[in-house]
């Protein structure tokens, strides 16, 4: 399953994507993930325990992309997650 992210909305901010497409992430039925963050990808791995997720981040290209705090921003937000429901 391959998600894009869109926007963010926090209790003090909200984070709008310019291009949501340059912000993607691809679930491997085999416990990897494929990040795209904006010029760079990222290997990840991820686990999944009823509604509760933890991804850990990988190898990395060090590609300097035009918008690093985005980019900072969006593997952030996909380290920090802890649950997840569609």
């Amino acid at each position: 399953m391959r998600l894009t992210w869109v926007s963010t909305t926090t209790p003090v901010e909200e984070i709008v994507v310019e291009v949501p497409g340059t912000y993607t992430i691809l679930f491997n039925d085999d416990g990897t993930a494929n990040v795209k963050a904006d010029c760079n990808n990222i290997i990840a791995d991820y686990t999944t325990d009823g509604s509760s997720i933890s991804i850990v981040l990988g190898p990395t290209t060090q590609v300097a992309c035009a918008n690093p705090e985005r980019d900072t921003q969006f593997t952030n937000g996909l380290t920090n997650a802890a649950i997840y429901f569609f």
